[in-house]
């Protein structure tokens, strides 16, 4: 062992140009602007509505802001790194509520003469929900390709655990991790995904005393439960911060908890969408939001029909069996966005059409197809052909929200899913929608169709929610 880490010692490691520091000012200053706006336009319309108002009031309460910020810190949204959009956002949310909850609480019991807007304060707080996750956003996007953006960490493993970890992070910039290099159960030879090894697994505690790193993940493909303590024992001693990843949890695996029975360490499983309360909470939001909407789109929805009616002979909606709750077929609705004889010119164009063909066997879908008419092409460009799918969701055989609801033909092609598929209402929109649409490969599209089966909760439907709304209207993957 003394050999190989003197050898290694030798190998010349990657420079890292990671600012850390830098990374999380950027979040501390882009929040506390985002929070200077909401508080300012909130003001400012209150101002607007004239009345009695006295602005100085209102500027002695700034020092709140601050509040917020510290307020973040508790909630752990600094650094930031390694979080999930919906995680970020939960955490935002509830800091950003707890604060001007507070606040409303003191002027209140203050007692004093000055008459406080309650609607300042209630306007600060839903804005500031849309200000500060939205300036996250731009940060990430503008920053997050940037050589100093986020950490640097060390990857300890290899096989398909630790190229998965590569392919994640790489695809995942905005996340803060900058793989530095690694350390590989292979004997330190070569790369992972061009990512240079520098020795063995000897090497990770050598490694993190030259190189300062304290963040490290482990991508053993042998790890177990039965392992996990000893590998946090063995390489907990040189890095302060361990995130492991294990062929035991599966692709979906932030389904799963780590929880304490004594001094024994157990996996909890959550499966949301499979309980009562969560069921009954959803289904209220389904309702109350479609009526809403439905009541809004009623003109649109006017429009489009007279479209479709008037650009190709046929009826206005089409209907298609699809497979719900339970495994019972129901009859999905939609714009009518294709010809009538459309099995007709499908089977004809895949005759002749071979990488046509092989496409529409591994998607179901195609990029070209034939079928569409001039006003569908357009519908779908936006989604707007899935209008009509609201009717499915008064009924109670779909939701705004939920896996996408497939055809008997495709029960196979999910495989174990399935049956996680099938407890549970599909959705007009979903995660695999907001995560490149028909781009997306269909194995994945099962993953995250199960994944959010798991660990559904309302946090996740509002990040759906946002995300579909900027996918429909960049039009990514759509066809």
């Amino acid at each position: 062992m003394a050999t190989a880490v003197s050898a290694a010692r030798d190998i010349v490691q990657p420079v890292t140009r990671c600012r850390p520091y830098l990374s999380t000012s950027l979040y501390v200053l882009s929040d506390f602007l985002a929070m200077v706006l909401a508080y300012a336009v909130a003001i400012l319309a209150r101002m607007a509505c004239g009345g009695d108002f006295t602005f100085g009031w209102y500027l002695r309460l700034s020092p709140v802001l601050v509040v917020c910020l510290i307020a973040f810190v508790v909630r752990g949204l600094y650094p930031g790194r390694g979080m999930t959009p919906v995680e970020e956002f939960r955490r935002l949310t509830l800091a950003t509520t707890f604060v001007w909850t507070t606040l409303v609480i003191f002027t209140f019991l203050e007692h004093s003469t000055e008459a406080y807007s309650r609607l300042v304060f209630l306007s600060s707080w839903l804005l500031s929900i849309v200000t500060v996750p939205l300036g996250r956003a731009i940060v990430r996007k503008l920053a997050g390709a940037r050589e100093w953006w986020g950490a640097p960490v060390i990857i300890v493993g290899g096989g398909v655990a630790a190229r998965t970890v590569v392919r994640v992070l790489r695809r995942n910039p905005s996340l803060g991790l900058r793989i530095h290099s690694a350390v590989s159960n292979d004997d330190g030879q070569g790369t992972i995904e061009g990512v240079p090894v520098l020795g063995g697994l000897a090497y990770a505690g050598e490694l993190a005393r030259q190189s300062g790193i304290k963040t490290a993940i482990i991508a053993l493909p042998d790890i177990g439960v039965a392992s996990l303590t000893g590998v946090v024992n063995r390489y907990g001693k040189y890095f302060s911060e361990l995130l492991i990843v294990s062929d035991l949890l599966g692709p979906t695996n932030c389904c799963f908890e780590s929880r304490s029975l004594g001094h024994l360490l157990t996996i909890g499983v959550r499966q949301n969408l499979l309980r009562r309360g969560p069921r009954f909470c959803k289904r209220t939001v389904d309702l109350a939001l479609t009526m809403l909407g439905g009541i809004l789109l009623m003109p649109l929805v006017a429009v489009i029909a007279a479209l479709i009616k008037f650009a190709s002979p046929g009826p206005v909606f089409y209907s298609q069996t699809r497979i719900g709750l339970g495994q019972r077929p129901f009859s999905a609705w939609k714009f009518r966005t294709m010809v009538v004889d459309s099995e007709r010119v499908l089977n004809e164009h895949l005759a002749r059409d071979p990488r046509a063909r092989q496409e529409w066997q591994q998607n179901r879908k195609l990029r070209n197809d034939p079928r569409i008419t001039s006003i569908g092409r357009f519908l779908r460009r936006f989604s707007l052909d899935e209008l009509p799918q609201l009717w499915n969701v008064i009924r109670g055989e779909m939701s705004l929200i939920g896996p996408r609801p497939i055809v008997a033909a495709e029960a196979p092609r999910y495989a174990t899913y399935f049956e996680t598929y099938a407890r549970v209402v599909p959705g007009i929109t979903g995660l695999w929608q907001v995560s490149g649409r028909n781009d997306t490969a269909y194995q994945q599209r099962v993953e995250l169709d199960a994944y959010y089966v798991h660990n559904w909760s309302l946090w996740l439907d509002m990040y759906i929610l946002a995300q579909t709304v900027v996918v429909v209207l960049s039009r990514k993957g759509a066809y």
